[in-house]
This record gives structure tokens, sequence and C-alpha cells, in this order.
């Protein structure tokens, strides 16, 4: 678990700063899609809230293994979208990190 002396590294960092309608996020670090791991990522830093969050998306049996907590239908409905519809799925995850005490 990192302490609030952890983050003060990244407060000299200029990010890209993405806005839209208000609401603005700086791009700390991006992950390339690896074949290897089926994901890519990203750290950003929300300008109006302290702390960081990291993005994941990739092929839902690899994002799966990175959640500590699956509803208990997710086969069922992967399965749904993947054999009955069809579909391409990507799974979409996120994690509030290197949260700082106020």
């Amino acid at each position: 678990m990192s302490s609030p002396d952890d983050t003060r590294r990244y407060d000299l960092l200029t990010p890209n700063v993405v806005k839209k309608d208000g609401y603005e996020i700086g791009i700390i670090r991006e992950f390339d899609f690896s074949s290897q791991l089926q994901r890519m990522s990203v750290v950003v830093k929300p300008l109006d809230i302290p702390g960081m969050i990291m993005y994941a998306k990739g092929a839902p049996e690899k994002i799966r293994l990175l959640c500590h907590y699956v509803p208990d239908d997710f086969d069922r409905r992967l399965d749904s979208f993947t054999v009955i519809f069809s579909c391409l799925i990507y799974s979409l995850i996120y994690h509030v990190c290197c949260k700082r005490l106020q």
C-alpha cells in the first residue's frame, strides 16, 4: 500500500490533459495492447480529485483474473453474447490507486 509521500513524485509530471464537458483528466501512463496479456491499460489523474485511476480493457477471460469480484452469472452472460449473438466482447475495469489522505 502506498503512503501519501509515495505519490508526491507524480505532482511534478506534466501529463497530457483531456478536457470534455468541464471535466479534466491527466494521462499519466499508457500501456499499449499486449497480445501476450490480451489487454491494454492507462493510468490517469482526474484533476478535480485526489489520487489516480487505472483503467484496463481486453479479453474478458484475462480481465476477470485482475478482479476481486466477478458476478456469479459472468460466464453465462459472456456466453450469451459470444455464442448466441456472435459478438466480440471487451471487458473494462478500473481501480482507484494512490489515493491521498486529505
